[in-house]
């Protein structure tokens, strides 16, 4: 009797981020070096015939969940303290392995020290759901935002004498050579690199009042030190695989300069924005969450942060639009501001994992952000009510208070030699940025009029933003 043997190479698709002015693009890229089709076998490993042969199958999937009768996994929940491994020295406080079921964060741990070790060849996985070995890799990925040498975008998987096994590196399939992107040496030595470049920036926030405050000055350092790697974005629109930067995925790439087409910089596309934001956070104690979704019809990841109790999105990629200054449109935003911009992939639970199909994204346990308290415009001040507008007969325009507070506000930062300043629409409003109403909406031509009666030398002023979006820059010369 031959063995029962399905080997699965998931190829994942790498959440990218393209530039297309005046808006950012983002892109989900596929790698596809296999069938598109799937034969029952590889769909559910666990039914494949006794005397099949051995198969190997490609997917394109980011999330590939294979439907299984039913869980073997232990579903008993666990205390809430952080589980530690004192074999590893890793501590267990991530927020996508707290809300895993017992049976899933045994998986984790697994997967988790694999990783860390930099272990080759399969490891054991044992007698479970083969979607609960997806979920438990991509609670890895998402709370080890530091797994700089780990090429997420390729793993085997194997199912044999009805137990699961999985690698990462040191196995060749299909002469694909399943490796880590760097050597333990180089490993070590880049850790080293990335702990004295960040060490100034953590000193800062530590000494900061407050989380809100600590958020903000990470949020403007990531924006400001990350330059936005439009080569590599390029590549993901034209399926160029020659042209891709893998660090660029990394906080490898939005950490430490390097030497690029452009010269030596600091590059990423919005996977290593967000994984770079979310690093530097949970060294400062934050609990942070990376998140995928759709932005502009393209594939996107940002981030959920948790500021005082409550929770927020941030997205550091779409504040790096303007070479004015630092945008803080998507910093600290609820899930209605953001809903009108982007669109989340699937949410699912430890319990609803397996309703997960081949090629479907995912998020698990999205939290609800439903606080303005922390919001950057509700903290500064920088809000639009309805009631700074006038609207009669459908008909809506600013008040003439309204007017000569943003007026005032343009004045007062040009005298500090600024050139920008931001506003938003609030939450309670239906108003959003359109690049073709917003201006008359806010009556910036009478603006213009009020600011020459002061004598101050403006001109040229106009504003900028992300259609959908609450916030909007002002700009002038």
């Amino acid at each position: 009797m031959r063995k029962k043997i399905t080997v699965l190479i998931v190829l994942l698709m790498c959440l990218l981020s393209a530039c297309s002015s005046p808006d950012r693009l983002t892109s989900k890229h596929y790698i596809n070096t296999g069938e598109d089709q799937l034969n029952e076998t590889t769909r559910n490993p666990s039914s494949a015939p006794e005397n099949s042969d051995s198969s190997v199958q490609t997917v394109t999937s980011e999330h590939s969940v294979s439907h299984s009768s039913g869980p073997t996994d232990d579903h008993t929940s666990e205390s809430s303290q952080p589980a530690k491994d004192n074999t590893y020295n890793l501590s267990y406080n991530g927020y996508y392995y707290k809300n895993l079921t017992v049976g899933q964060k045994s998986i984790y741990k697994k997967i988790d020290a694999a990783i860390y070790e930099m272990k080759n060849g399969y490891i054991d996985l044992g007698s479970t759901q083969y979607s609960n070995i997806i979920l438990a890799y991509a609670a890895v990925i998402n709370d080890r935002s530091e797994y700089f040498w780990l090429d997420q975008s390729k793993y085997g998987i194997k199912y044999e004498d009805g137990k699961y096994y999985m690698c990462f590196s040191g196995v060749n399939i299909n002469d694909l050579q399943l490796s880590y992107l760097y050597s333990e040496d180089q490993k070590s030595l880049l850790q080293q690199q990335i702990d004295q470049r960040l060490r100034q920036i953590i000193l800062e926030a530590q000494a900061k009042e407050n989380e809100y405050e600590k958020a903000l000055l990470v949020h403007d350092w990531v924006v400001k030190n990350i330059e936005y790697d439009s080569v590599t974005a390029d590549a993901v629109i034209n399926k160029n695989q020659a042209g891709l930067d893998k660090d660029s995925f990394t906080i490898l790439g939005g950490v430490l300069p390097r030497q690029t087409n452009h010269g030596v910089a600091v590059r990423a596309v919005c996977e290593g924005y967000a994984k770079t934001y979310h690093y530097i956070l949970k060294q400062l104690g934050f609990e942070s969450v990376l998140v995928t979704g759709n932005y502009n019809g393209y594939g996107h990841m940002w981030n959920c942060v948790k500021i005082n109790n409550e929770w927020y999105f941030t997205d550091c990629t779409n504040d790096d639009l303007y070479s004015e200054a630092v945008s803080h449109t998507f910093f600290n935003v609820s899930s209605r501001a953001l809903s009108r911009v982007y669109n989340f992939d699937k949410t699912v639970t430890p319990y609803t994992v397996d309703t997960i199909t081949e090629d479907e994204s995912f998020n698990f346990c999205l939290p609800e952000c439903k606080s303005t308290q922390y919001n950057y415009f509700v903290v500064n001040k920088r809000c639009l009510s309805l009631g700074d507008f006038n609207i009669e007969l459908g008909m809506v325009e600013a008040s003439a208070n309204t007017i000569s507070k943003i007026a005032d506000l343009i004045v007062s930062e040009n005298a500090k030699q600024v050139k920008t300043t931001e506003l938003c629409f609030g939450d309670a409003t239906e108003f959003v940025f359109n690049e073709d109403t917003t201006a008359a909406l806010i009556g910036i031509t009478d603006i213009a009029e009020q600011i020459k009666k002061t004598g101050a030398q403006i001109k040229n002023i106009r504003v900028k933003g992300i259609n959908g979006a609450k916030g909007f820059m002002i700009c002038w010369e």
